[in-house]
């Protein structure tokens, strides 16, 4: 899950939250650190175009940051009461 989410929008969520420039811009750089792929390593790159850094102690609060907008979205729209 953590591997998928889409790093634009969430830097975007946590830039509405976050006015702190200098937090904004390292949590942006920790986004961007990508991983290694070991599928193959005699060819492995840097990945870091979607998703949060694996095994990342910041990867778990991000994806709650992220989800929390699908939660807002699911109770004012889907499941209008």
């Amino acid at each position: 899950m953590f591997d998928k989410l889409n790093q634009k929008r969430l830097l975007r969520l946590i830039r509405t939250r976050i006015r702190e420039r200098t937090l904004v811009d390292l949590i942006a750089k920790l986004i961007n650190a990508g991983y290694v792929n070991f599928h193959g390593l005699s060819d492995s790159e840097l990945e870091s175009k979607i998703g949060t850094p694996h095994g990342s102690i910041i990867s778990p609060l991000l994806a709650n940051i992220y989800l929390h907008e699908l939660d807002k979205f699911v109770e004012g729209v889907l499941s209008p009461t």
